[in-house]
């Protein structure tokens, strides 16, 4: 798809759209893409197989969304891209994870998540506010955000709750009162539902759930892709020359350099260096410094633990992190709110194996890496 975003891309290597067909390109600037379990009321499958085209008729246009290939696993969160139907316009929505969010937070002064969060609001007009701007806008109320199944007809919210005295919040849901008991775990609030009967859905035997500056089912909830979600959308790759989907893509950065160096250094048991170049990142970003005796008590068991998590937060959203947990012999937890299936995926999963390129398979008969 020629769009603004391709064609800038387009003019910069001064490339025409035939030097393109020539080398097998159709589509270039995808980062990620993920689609998950397709609710039925809104998504029409119109191919089985490796490549599933997805259309939906949202915002009275027809719109399909088409993996390449490969599905990139994540665990910052969901993003799905829709092409027209005609591929001449595209948009883009990247959603953060809970867990992410509340990571970023145990450091509120991090000037990252102050310039990529923006939770949308879809009243008139329609509002993009960053934490600070929610959080006047909600006049102390707050929102409870709990996972609930993929698809399920109920949304994960209880909106309009005022937080008790002890910092624990009551809430009702489907006529049913609970609540929400914070917990410091890492230097992180977690809030935790012990209730009997509490639908969310548990995570290591714990009903956590999020509390969040107030919003509401109708100004601030995704509820067309595969279940309920809240409009937390990151705009790291929004707004160039002022346009709402404009973004050049960067193939390699400073701050990657740097985090590689640390992640080798980690690796080679010299610690202290690794973390100068942790905080050298840090330090930019407006954050404390970790040192070597401040692990424990963020939650590392490693000095390479605190580097991955410092590309967590560096490189969100730029197609890093499943390279970086699974090259780790990590497993990637994905229990948390959206439209994806929840699961643990382990490193040795055959879906981890980026597919062979059909040209590949049909000039030299490999058989493709098995899903």
């Amino acid at each position: 798809p020629v769009g603004q975003y391709t064609q800038k891309i387009l003019a910069y290597y001064e490339l025409s759209e035939e030097d393109l067909a020539a080398a097998g390109v159709d589509c270039i600037g995808k980062l990620e893409i993920r689609i998950g379990v397709q609710d039925p009321e809104s998504w029409e499958v119109l191919n089985e197989g490796e490549l599933v085209e997805i259309r939906t008729s949202d915002y009275g246009k027809d719109w399909k969304a088409k993996p390449e290939g490969t599905l990139i696993y994540d665990d910052n969160g969901v993003s799905i891209w829709f092409l027209g139907e005609q591929q001449e316009e595209f948009w883009g929505e990247h959603y953060w994870n809970d867990n992410l969010i509340d990571e970023f937070r145990r450091c509120p002064e991090d000037k990252r998540f102050a310039a990529y969060f923006k939770m949308r609001l879809t009243q008139n007009p329609v509002q993009n506010l960053n934490w600070e701007e929610m959080e006047a806008a909600a006049g102390g109320k707050v929102t409870v955000v709990f996972p609930i199944k993929t698809n399920e007809k109920s949304d994960g919210f209880s909106y309009d709750c005022t937080p008790a005295a002890d910092g624990s919040v009551p809430f009702t849901y489907q006529s049913k009162k609970y609540t929400a008991v914070p917990s410091v775990v890492n230097g992180i609030t977690e809030y935790f539902v012990s209730d009997s009967g509490f639908p969310g859905m548990k995570i290591d035997g714990k009903a956590r759930v999020y509390v969040r500056p107030n919003f509401t089912l109708k100004d601030g909830v995704r509820t067309n892709m595969g279940g309920s979600y809240a409009i937390y959308f990151c705009s790291k790759f929004s707004y160039q020359d002022g346009l709402p989907m404009m973004t050049s893509p960067v193939f390699l950065r400073w701050g990657e350099v740097v985090l590689n160096r640390a992640e080798a250094l980690a690796k080679n048991k010299q610690d202290a260096k690794a973390l100068e170049d942790v905080n050298t990142i840090r330090k930019r970003a407006g954050v404390p410094e970790i040192k070597s005796g401040d692990l424990a008590g963020l939650g590392f068991k490693s000095t390479l633990e605190a580097v991955l998590a410092e590309r967590r937060f560096e490189l969100c959203y730029e197609g890093h992190r499943m390279f970086d947990v699974f090259r780790n012999n990590l497993p990637m937890d994905r229990r948390y709110v959206g439209c994806h299936e929840w699961e643990i995926i382990q490193p040795n999963d055959p879906r981890i194996s980026l597919l062979l390129p059909l040209d590949e398979i049909n000039s030299s008969g490999i058989q493709q890496n098995p899903r």
